[in-house]
């Protein structure tokens, strides 16, 4: 079930983008379920799904600068779990 978009992800994303925390934050608690639950139907471990959220967010912080540039944010963090 797709999440419904932040009301203010854009300025999210723009704030994110120049290492603005609080609004990574914001992304990462409006997303990280999401992220977990994608990676438990993959890995069937819970271990395993927190180390890929971790990861997720981790190369999301650690490429910011390309942020404000998305247009919206779920399109880029949409699997299709089978």
């Amino acid at each position: 079930m797709p999440l419904t978009p932040l009301h203010n992800e854009k300025e999210l994303l723009f704030l994110t983008s120049h290492g603005d925390e609080r609004a990574f934050t914001t992304l990462f608690e409006h997303y990280a379920d999401n992220v977990f639950g994608v990676a438990m139907a993959y890995t069937k471990s819970t271990e395993t799904a927190e180390e890929v959220v971790q990861d997720v967010f981790l190369k999301i912080w650690l490429n910011r600068e390309n942020l404000g540039s998305i247009i919206r944010f779920e399109r880029r963090l949409s699997f299709d779990v089978h």
